[in-house]
């Protein structure tokens, strides 16, 4: 459930920052592969420091909310995870889940001629 409530997120951040003046595009299933490999060795960084992160956004899923801003940090659109408000006391973890989401690479995307959004490399 964590894992889809990221892909989730980081899709629709996707989506609504890059390609939000192309309506009718999709994912190729590669892209939708690679978010999916990045989501996870983003959740296998955050279970192995034991990082569980509280956010104070209650309009959506806490790992949707995630994923959101684990997309628009990596896009390096100044935002991220390292500026989410989370509950008091959880900054610290948040600052550390800030530095792991480095650690996962990022990822590129385009539109083909198809009105697909491929992932570069793939």
């Amino acid at each position: 459930m964590r894992l889809q409530q990221l892909i989730n997120g980081y899709t629709e951040a996707l989506l609504w920052s890059e390609f939000s003046e192309e309506p009718h595009v999709t994912l190729s299933l590669a892209s939708e592969a690679a978010i999916n490999v990045q989501c996870s060795r983003f959740l296998d960084l955050l279970d192995a420091h034991s990082i569980e992160l509280e956010p104070t956004y209650t309009q959506c899923p806490t790992y949707e909310y995630i994923g959101h801003s684990l997309y628009l940090q990596q896009a390096g659109h100044g935002s991220g995870i390292w500026d989410m408000n989370v509950s008091e006391g959880n900054e610290l973890q948040r600052d550390h889940a800030s530095k792991l989401a480095g650690q996962v690479g990022t990822l590129e995307f385009y539109t083909g001629d198809d009105n697909v959004i491929h992932v570069v490399g793939a």
